[in-house]
């Protein structure tokens, strides 16, 4: 029985100090039926001749795609899932790195689910610049679970994404059930994370199958300013009204606090996102009177707290 093609693809923006070893854990796959897509994204430094150099000296089938203007992170997702043909796809960046027999332990669980399954996800190992193990895994560092979500797990994502997408084996059936990525958005996973667990289920394996690589050029630490807290925004806007408003409540308070987060950032969206806010829920006087007034919302809050309600 032939073993199905699984597509692993890599986005590329200077990371020429670690590309190297993650390209080396991609070609170190047990698995036999693999092939490489990459994308680098007009990185700035040595990526693309490293990269060159690597596929040089390495047996393995390839496609290298090198973007002549910076897309951004979405785009390129979108690009590397075109130019994929696996039944399967593993998407990893070019700092993080796969343990030596991901895909085959992946693929062996995923064969064995039904079509309803969309993807598997495994925990991280977190690692340091150099590759050192450090204290905890990826998912710890999110939430605190009794026991890891599978099935269908929309609600628990929607408390906030603890998925490392790195760890994902996905089936590709699922980016053409559920579109794809939105390249409105500044970063790629949540948004499909979310998406896709409304209509498929996912698997967890109780076996960390990459390590996840902290530093301080993580895109999660780019996404605390006002590019990552816009897009937090749209995220949740897009879900309201899901199974007749069940989870509106949860996504009012999200929404609010991104708002408040904006506010503070002073991105130029606020009163925009506000207005797009108020279709779905009432007024919020605090942030109101902070967006006329540039009050801190937080010192409005405890005022109202302190005497009840604001008098209109």
């Amino acid at each position: 029985m032939s073993l199905p093609l699984v597509s692993i693809c890599m986005s590329s923006y200077n990371n020429a100090h670690y590309i190297v070893d993650t390209l080396d854990s991609i070609a170190k796959q047990d698995y036999q039926n693999i092939e490489l897509i990459v994308v680098d994204d007009c990185s700035t430094d040595n990526s693309v001749s490293i990269i060159d150099l690597w596929f040089s000296k390495n047996d393995i089938r390839y496609k290298f795609i090198k973007n002549e203007k910076n897309l951004g992170l979405c785009k390129v997702t979108n690009l590397l899932i075109e130019n994929s043909l696996g039944e399967y796809v593993s998407i990893i960046a070019s700092d993080d790195l796969m343990i030596f027999d991901k895909i085959s332990r992946q693929v062996s669980i995923m064969q064995n689910e039904s079509a309803d399954v969309g993807g598997l996800y495994s925990d991280a190992y977190l690692v340091d610049n150099s590759g050192d193990i450090l204290f905890g895994r990826f998912i710890q560092w999110h939430r605190h679970f009794f026991k890891i979500p599978e099935g269908y797990i929309f609600e628990e994502l929607l408390e906030g994404n603890f998925i490392p997408i790195m760890s994902m084996l996905w089936r590709k059936k699922c980016f053409e059930v559920c579109g794809r990525f939105d390249e409105e958005l500044a970063y790629e996973d949540y948004d499909m994370l979310l998406r896709v667990s409304l209509k498929f289920k996912f698997v967890f394996s109780n076996y960390p199958s990459v390590k996840y690589r902290v530093h301080d050029a993580n895109m999660h630490k780019s996404l605390q300013g006002i590019s990552g807290v816009e897009s937090n925004f749209a995220i949740f806007y897009k879900h309201i009204g899901i199974e007749n408003g069940k989870y509106d409540e949860i996504i009012r308070i999200k929404l609010l606090a991104y708002l408040v987060r904006m506010y503070d950032l002073k991105s130029l969206k606020i009163e925009k996102y506000y207005k797009k806010y108020r279709l779905y829920f009432s007024r919020e006087i605090p942030l109101e009177i902070a967006l006329s007034s540039g009050l801190s919302y937080y010192y409005l809050t405890r005022i109202k707290r302190i005497f009840g309600k604001f008098i209109n």
